[in-house]
């Protein structure tokens, strides 16, 4: 559940945010969700086609309850970790592929193994210190997530529509700060469109999305002006991105799974929840989050 507070032409507070000194609000970040390059938070199973290259440390897959199907041939640079609660369910490797780290499931669980295929490690009797992990950043999601919504905001639009082949450009009004964009009605990227974040290396960029993020086949969602990935979050109600497709930032769904075409490059990473679907060719760069968010949440 979405919890606001949401104040107009609040960009002053942000601005000054050194001059709060000892009277600062706390502080809370992404947390155990930094470890993970692709999450499913609840319950839901994932998907991911063939040739997959996941990179960037930790970079871990992890879903709290369902099974994992990964496609042939693919490489994943960390832990694959599955917490069913004891409920059971499947990690599937495909065949020819190779984890670099630990395939692991709670107890009752079970892993798969192509032709080929391997995982460093392997664990199905809960025993694994990144169950935690699972379980710390589902919590830690759910505080990120209230805290973001009650953000104030620095700027707002009534929508985002790209149209096919064009390109349009948000700067953000915070030079080496916390902005905030709210989005009330949902964000579309036209085929061959492209929305551009434009921001300095130090500023820090929300998009409190309160529609769906859609985009047509060969968009993308670029940053210039020195704005890094891992700087970047932008969250919505559902996520569907067609094949060939650029990311960048950590991109939530909120309210349902993510859906990406073949050969999707993100550049940051993926919060999803419900059934994530991922065609072949993924490219996903790891970027942890580093923004920092005061503390908040209204009931």
């Amino acid at each position: 559940m979405k919890k606001r507070l949401i104040l107009a032409g609040a960009a002053l507070a942000f601005g000054s945010w050194a001059l709060m000194g000892a009277n600062a609000r706390a502080q809370t970040t992404i947390g155990a969700l930094s470890n993970f390059a692709l999450f499913l938070d609840g319950s839901g199973n994932v998907n991911i086609g063939n040739v997959a290259v996941m990179s960037g440390t930790p970079g871990d897959i992890g879903v709290d309850d369902g099974t994992v199907t990964l496609g042939n041939n693919s490489v994943y640079s960390r832990n694959v970790v599955q917490d069913n609660d004891g409920d059971g369910g499947v990690l599937q490797i495909g065949n020819y592929t190779t984890v670099v780290g630990e395939c692991a499931t709670d107890s009752g669980g079970s892993i798969s193994l192509g032709k080929g295929a391997s995982c460093d490690e392997q664990s199905t009797d809960g025993s694994s210190t990144n169950l935690t992990n699972v379980e710390n950043a589902e919590n830690d999601e759910e505080t990120f997530e209230c805290a973001a919504w009650n953000q104030s905001y620095t700027q707002s639009f009534s929508s985002i529509n790209v149209a096919a082949s064009k390109s349009f450009t948000v700067t953000d009004t915070v030079s080496g700060g916390l902005n905030v964009i709210y989005v009330d009605a949902g964000i579309t990227i036209g085929g061959s469109g492209t929305l551009i974040l434009s921001g300095g290396q130090y500023d820090q960029v929300v998009v409190l999305n309160d529609g769906g993020l859609t985009m047509g086949y060969g968009s993308h969602i670029l940053l210039s002006g020195g704005l890094q990935p891992q700087n970047v979050y932008i969250t919505g109600n559902s996520l569907n991105v067609q094949n060939s497709s650029v990311l960048n930032g950590t991109i939530e769904s909120e309210n349902a799974g993510c859906t990406l075409g073949s050969g999707v490059t993100a550049n940051g990473a993926l919060i999803c929840e419900g059934d994530t679907n991922i065609g072949p060719n993924l490219r996903l760069n790891f970027f942890p989050t580093q923004i920092s968010l005061s503390v908040g949440c209204n009931d």
